[in-house]
């Protein structure tokens, strides 16, 4: 039997060392593969030879988030109505703008049509701050995994609460 578990002859674990950082980066690049080996070749092996250290990439926790908003400061138009969406990450290391996204669906009738044309606009955000949205809205983002965030107010007060929420 392995630390934390069995395993099968054969077989391999892996476990990540060390933890994230305040920067969301794992502090440790290594991470200890258990190599369970088959019955034979116990004889010529002990555990230590048994155990690995392979490198990892660091880990990096990221929220990409997207604002409806008239300026770029507030959360100020509603999903429909706004003219464009600001698009910013949010991990524990800060915040950051990636870009501003023009809403090509703005004129359009509240239709499944228009909102998967905005759904695809902010297809690799996985929040949406808006002042107001339909309740087919939240509903269609809900099933894409997207979670809508309705409030009014200033941009960064919000994406600092969700560093302090979320991560």
């Amino acid at each position: 039997m392995l630390p934390g578990g069995a395993a099968r002859k054969g077989s391999a674990r892996v476990e990540r060392l060390g933890h994230l950082t305040p920067q969301g980066h794992a502090s440790s690049g290594f991470a200890r593969l258990w190599v369970c080996v088959p019955h034979g070749a116990h004889d010529m092996m002990n555990a230590r030879d048994r155990i690995f250290y392979v490198a990892l990439p660091p880990v990096r926790c990221l929220l990409r988030i997207a604002v409806a908003s008239m300026e770029g400061a507030y959360i100020n138009h509603g999903l429909h109505a706004s003219e464009q969406f600001f698009v910013f990450d949010v991990s524990l290391s800060g915040i950051s703008f990636v870009e501003k996204r023009e809403n090509r669906y703005r004129d359009a009738v509240s239709s499944p049509k228009t909102l998967q044309g905005i759904a695809e606009t902010l297809r690799d955000c996985k929040v949406v701050c808006c002042t107001q949205a339909g309740a087919d809205a939240v509903e269609y983002f809900g099933r894409h995994g997207v979670e809508m965030e309705m409030s009014e107010g200033p941009i960064d007060e919000k994406l600092k609460g969700f560093i302090e929420s979320v991560f």
